[in-house]
């Protein structure tokens, strides 16, 4: 079974002492700093290019852009800081669709281009993202579309539009109460009959009457499969290609609890509503849940489960007091949530950590992506959470500066953190479900491999000429499911300069070697 679903060689590699502190290590070609309570900007060599006196910096992923945030307002700059409009702005969202960034002025919003200049008016209360060539804009609470020329497609006319915008030439439009479909040149195609609609997919959508007995429709509004069935865990929200893909499509129904599985264009079961949580079929395989047992399905019903974690009987043990020697400023990140106070220690967040590495993929439907699922939840703190995003930016780069790269930077301390994390990950990792286990396995390799033939110069130069695909292809322009976590070790190398080549080198090789006896 498992040769059949990993096709794709080399594949993962579990850098442990990455694991604990490698997506501290995000930057750019040019990378933040933080002094004072403020924020700068430095280039790959040091040089301080814009003075820490900002609220806040964002790099644009798509563009060399910067947005820059003094005094609550905002400006757009390019990608060494310098200024191309005013700080005029309330809002100014950092990515763009072909050179049009979204922006508020004066409580109202347009686009400006990537020179600052205002190419659609600032007349909206509000905008969404072009996709597809057009936008869905709001006025005086409706709704319409404008193209990228600032030229209104639809008439602001609707009470809403659906979530995901066009699929298959139509969008669901909400009009006195109901939903009905329109096209591009504002024809009502399918009459404002429904209390709630999905997307097109494979010519059938999904549509509700009374907000909990949902079927299918064709696009001459033909009821295809009768109503019935509930939405939940079904909705383009989790299926934003449409939920129909292959001549199949997962169904829920009223129970308690609620039971999903799958039917076909004939409303026949192909899998049996039996199950608590269902994902789309990618690569002949799909995420389920039934009770306590989790794994994955093929379109035959066949199951590969394995029993869920469960926090009273972790399968790695409870974890031992961190070395004396490793640096602790984990006070730092302490915060409050909902009136409660969460104290973290170097043992819970490792602790979290090994949950999050073998918990959160199993929350993911997309198969074909379990790799980059797995890199991206195995290197995560606080049960699969971004920790920066949980406290004060301030304190987060403090724990990373006194902690995380001090760890890093040394090879006693290094040796010492994976001699206290290796058992426990080792636990975790015979413990998970098997899929799991060949992709980490397979990533082991493709950094063992990636490492050994490390040219330093050809990254450096890699990430000066192309920071938006630096993290997502490989040099050839392909692109890489394992590239994140390569990425990762390029910027403690080239960026934040807390190891040197030999050493990451060394490490890799160290652990991706124990790695595969596992």
């Amino acid at each position: 079974m498992l040769r059949s679903f990993n096709k794709h060689k080399p594949g993962f590699f579990l850098l442990l002492f990455l694991q604990l502190f490698s997506y501290a290590a995000y930057s750019q070609a040019t990378f933040t700093f933080y002094e004072n309570g403020k924020f700068g900007l430095k280039n790959l060599k040091g040089k301080i290019l814009l003075k820490a006196e900002y609220d806040y910096i964002q790099h644009s992923d798509s563009l060399n852009r910067l947005v820059l945030c003094k005094d609550h307002k905002l400006a757009l700059a390019d990608g060494n800081g310098k200024l191309i409009t005013e700080f005029s702005y309330e809002g100014l969202w950092p990515e763009a669709y072909k050179g049009l960034f979204n922006a508020q002025k004066n409580g109202r919003w347009g686009f400006i281009n990537m020179d600052g200049k205002e190419v659609i008016p600032f007349v909206y209360d509000n905008t969404w993202g072009f996709e597809g060539g057009v936008c869905r804009v709001k006025q005086a609470n409706h709704w319409g579309y404008i193209d990228t020329a600032g030229k209104v497609i639809i008439p602001v006319e609707y009470e809403d539009f659906a979530l995901f915008g066009f699929s298959e030439g139509l969008v669901g439009a909400k009009k006195s109460g109901k939903w009905g479909f329109i096209d591009r040149s504002n024809k009502l195609v399918i009459p404002f009959l429904y209390d709630a609609t999905e997307l097109f997919s494979e010519g059938l959508c999904m549509v509700a009457l009374d907000y909990n007995r949902w079927g299918y429709i064709d696009k001459e509004n033909h009821l295809v499969i009768p109503f019935g069935y509930a939405d939940a865990g079904c909705s383009s929200y989790f299926y934003s290609d449409g939920i129909f893909q292959n001549g199949i499509a997962k169904v829920c129904v009223h129970a308690s609890p609620g039971v999903q599985g799958y039917i076909n264009r004939k409303n026949e079961k192909v899998i049996p509503l039996q199950y608590n949580c269902l994902g789309p079929f990618k690569n002949g395989y799909a995420t389920a849940v039934r009770g306590t047992q989790f794994g994955y399905i093929d379109t035959a019903g066949k199951e590969y489960f394995v029993e869920a974690y469960t926090k009273d009987h972790p399968p790695w043990g409870i974890v031992a007091k961190a070395p004396a020697e490793l640096p602790d400023h984990t006070s730092l990140l302490n915060y409050h949530d909902d009136k409660k106070s969460v104290s973290w220690t170097m043992e819970s967040l490792l602790e979290n950590a090994l949950h999050a590495f073998r918990e959160e993929p199993r929350y993911y439907g997309e198969v074909n992506n379990l790799k980059q699922v797995c890199i991206a939840m195995g290197l995560l703190i606080g049960g699969g959470n971004y920790t920066e995003f949980q406290y004060p930016y301030a304190a987060w780069i403090q724990f990373r500066k006194e902690t995380l790269f001090k760890i890093i930077a040394s090879e006693k301390l290094r040796k010492s953190a994976v001699e206290w994390m290796l058992p426990y990950y080792k636990k975790c990792f015979q413990s998970m479900h098997p899929f799991h286990q060949v992709a980490y396995k397979e990533i082991a390799a493709y950094m063992k491999e990636y490492m050994n033939s490390y040219d330093k110069k050809r990254t450096l130069e890699f990430l000066e000429r192309d920071e938006r695909n630096f993290a997502k292809k490989n040099y050839k322009g392909e692109v890489d499911p394992c590239r994140k976590i390569s990425a990762f070790v390029d910027r403690l190398i080239l960026v934040h300069k807390v190891i040197s080549v030999k050493d990451a080198t060394r490490w890799v090789n160290v652990i991706a070697d124990e790695v595969a006896t596992w």
